[in-house]
């Protein structure tokens, strides 16, 4: 690939990240600066776009060079924002869950991959105890939250407004072709979470526990159940897609 195919290429990759209700032109021309005119002038090739330019287009725009030049580096790309303990916030995280679902769910050619340790995020909103011990866990354990410091696990501590989210997120995840590799590991991590707080004496409660098993057996049952049919479906009712 020479500059001036490099440079095509990368004014592709841009108007394609840019909302078809905005300008690509005035998009450009305001990144970098330059008058509307200038940017027709680089977009035909009549102008080659310099290093410092080129810099702050694939920085504004998150395009990775290596794969605008189609470079084979054996590596994978990965975007996203890492979760901070002291401005963590759970339904904030929620909703930005329901967002993306939303934004990948407006594409007719799409498909999930899930490769993990812990059980998918998404089987956690198939029942409230399960959304409830995940986040209390998440937000005592992993991000220590000052507010939960010395308390105790209980089902009421997941508000009906997350609920109502996360209600929302299993229903779209339904809509969303996926792929999940699993293995023994992924529901033992589930197990260890329950087993530590119940070594350390963290739910008020014995029988919170039980609880818990109970709902992930279900989980597991339901998970076997769209396996078998092929599809997702609301839990205890295969028609309902």
């Amino acid at each position: 690939m020479n500059a001036a195919e490099l440079q095509q290429e990368l004014f592709q990759v841009i108007k394609s990240n840019i909302p078809d209700h905005l300008s690509t032109t005035e998009e450009i021309a305001k990144v970098l600066d330059v008058s509307v005119d200038s940017v027709y002038r680089r977009m035909r090739g009549e102008k080659t776009i310099s290093l410092d330019e080129l810099h702050l287009l694939c920085s504004h725009y998150k395009i990775s060079l290596d794969q605008l030049m189609r470079i084979e580096t054996g590596s994978f790309l990965f975007q996203g924002n890492i979760q901070n303990e002291k401005t963590f916030r759970y339904e904030a995280y929620l909703k930005s869950i329901l967002a993306n679902q939303a934004y990948f769910n407006s594409f007719s050619d799409r498909e999930y991959y899930f490769l993990g340790k812990d059980v998918n995020i998404f089987h956690h909103f198939l029942f409230r105890d399960i959304a409830a011990f995940k986040y209390f866990f998440w937000t005592k354990s992993l991000f220590n939250s000052p507010s939960l410091a010395n308390a105790r696990f209980n089902f009421n501590c997941y508000s009906d407004e997350m609920w109502e989210t996360a209600k929302k997120i299993i229903a779209g995840y339904n809509q969303l072709p996926t792929v999940e590799i699993w293995n023994v590991e992924n529901i033992n991590v589930a197990i260890r979470q329950i087993e530590f707080y119940r070594d350390g004496h963290i739910f008020e409660t014995e029988s919170d526990a039980l609880k818990l098993y109970e709902a992930w057996e279900r989980v597991i049952d339901h998970i076997e159940r769209q396996a078998e049919r092929g599809y997702k479906f609301v839990y205890g009712d295969p028609e309902m897609k």
